[in-house]
């Protein structure tokens, strides 16, 4: 909030030079794609604690987004609603997993998050290739564009199966003159 630009560095050098929220999110996932881990499939930092490191035995394969009039326009008007769908890939049966995601503002501050577990909805094993689709009833927000962070994971954050910071968005367009982040009708 106080800066307009952000650099991260590994050793003294430069992995980014960008915007805040830019910066932010190219840490996060430099970190994911970057971090400690041992031999083995125990990914645990030197501490012993879990890392977050993706162990990638369940990947995303596909993220999409639709609304009602997706065939027409690719942006959402205030108030639609919105399906995202994530295609995943299970490399080994996984019976601990849960989905989650969390829409960003053009500023990189979370404006909503879930995940299945929140939401009480029941995975089971998974294995192969498969989807899940979560159904926004409605997206209360005016125009922008929002970024989407995907993570699948175990239930107690321990593992990390894959994650994606902020690698998809969708767009909305306000056809009114109201100003805000918010739609309220």
């Amino acid at each position: 909030q106080i800066c307009d630009r952000a650099a991260v560095l590994e050793d003294g050098k430069m992995v980014t030079l960008g915007t805040p929220g830019e910066a932010i999110r190219s840490l996060r996932e430099y970190l994911y794609d970057t971090g400690p881990q041992n031999a083995g499939d125990a990914e645990t930092a030197a501490d012993g604690s879990p890392s977050n490191r993706r162990s990638l035995k369940c990947r995303i394969s596909s993220v999409t987004f639709e609304h009602p009039s997706s065939a027409a326009r690719q942006h959402l008007l205030p108030g639609d609603p919105l399906s995202i769908t994530i295609g995943y890939e299970a490399t080994v049966p996984l019976d601990d997993i849960l989905f989650g995601i969390g829409i960003f503002d053009t500023q990189g501050r979370e404006i909503f998050g879930t995940n299945t577990e929140i939401l009480g909805v029941p995975i089971g094993t998974v294995s192969g290739a498969g989807a899940i689709r979560f159904d926004l009833k409605s997206v209360p927000l005016l125009d922008g564009t929002y970024r989407v962070t995907i993570g699948i994971q175990n239930h107690d954050a321990g593992e990390v199966y894959d994650w994606s910071d902020q690698q998809h968005h969708f767009e909305v367009m306000n056809p009114g003159r109201t100003a805000g982040l918010v739609y309220i009708p």
